[in-house]
């Protein structure tokens, strides 16, 4: 198994097969049986045995649940095959992102993951590729906190309650997160949906896309949000100085980016990234929460 392989001249690769797999799902194909032999089971899209499922048929490959690619291959679903239940696999480059796997597994010990003021991705396992550069987090399902309309006032302001919590725990233990942005912050769906929805089809589920999820409120069904995503953090000693490289994550608005390559305080940073995204993502955006609850942002943003 390679690292960086050429893919051009294989017949699944997209440009020899209309609906084929691009040069970053030909990594998961790879790995296929090796995650299968760890007890992590792909879509059959990335068995090297796949047999696409429209070919010399009538039918649209974008009716069949092998005929679309993912929106990110960063992380996918996967099925443990021990009880059925759906996890996710992260794959991550350890020469990029060095201290991701450790700071993970700190806020997963024992005692950090029964805080309940620990809002931070739980890891089940850590899967060490045959390519020694690549791991494989093994983490729950979780979904974009703006997947589902938030459909009161209440519902939002309890989400930011939990991630001013979460935050707050993770500095509370010298470590700065340094990517804070709406992307990085989710939610486990299931008190609000039915099953767990496909990676392509939203509506429909997982297991079985020939069944419609159902969706609930989060007033009448709680949820718990989660900050995830440690690949640019740092972890302090007891009284060393709050001083790091300026890193650039997913927000890049900060002042402190004006004078890249420097250093600052990224714990400071954490909190400017945190009220940006309440800015961005909840009182200017519009389309993600409903009508009354945009209402009630825009009466209130000179106050915010």
């Amino acid at each position: 198994m390679e690292a960086r392989a050429d893919y051009s001249s294989d017949p699944m690769f997209f440009k020899n097969m209309n609906g084929g797999l691009s040069n970053a799902e030909f990594f998961w194909r790879d790995h296929y049986r090796f995650l299968e032999e760890k007890g992590y089971r792909l879509r059959p899209r990335y068995s090297p045995d796949w047999k696409p499922s429209w070919l010399n048929t009538n039918r649209d490959r974008f009716e069949c649940e092998d005929g679309e690619p993912p929106w990110t291959v960063t992380t996918l679903p996967a099925t443990r095959i021990s009880d059925g239940q759906i996890v996710v696999l992260k794959h991550i480059w350890k020469k990029n992102t060095p201290t991701e796997v450790k700071i993970t597994r700190f806020f997963c010990n024992k005692r950090n993951a029964s805080d309940p003021e620990n809002h931070s991705v739980f890891c089940y396992d850590v899967l060490q590729s045959p390519i020694y550069e690549v791991a494989f987090l093994v983490m729950p399902f979780l979904m974009r906190v703006h997947d589902v309309r938030f459909a009161t006032v209440g519902e939002v302001m309890e989400c930011l309650r939990q991630i001013f919590e979460g935050l707050r725990f993770i500095h509370r233990h010298n470590v700065a997160h340094r990517d804070i942005h709406i992307f990085n912050i989710m939610m486990d769906p299931m008190p609000i949906l039915s099953e767990i929805p496909h990676l392509v089809w939203e509506h429909k589920s997982y297991v079985d896309p020939k069944r419609k999820i159902k969706q609930y409120i989060r007033t009448d069904h709680p949820v718990r949000y989660y900050i995830i995503d440690f690949g640019l953090s740092d972890k302090f000693s007891l009284g060393e100085p709050h001083i790091s490289p300026i890193v650039l994550g997913g927000d890049k608005s900060a002042p402190e980016y004006k004078n890249a390559p420097g250093n600052c305080n990224p714990f400071h940073l954490d909190i400017y990234h945190l009220g940006s995204m309440i800015r961005q993502d909840f009182i200017q955006v519009g389309q993600r929460v409903s009508s009354p609850v945009r209402r009630v942002f825009a009466e209130h943003r000179e106050v915010v």
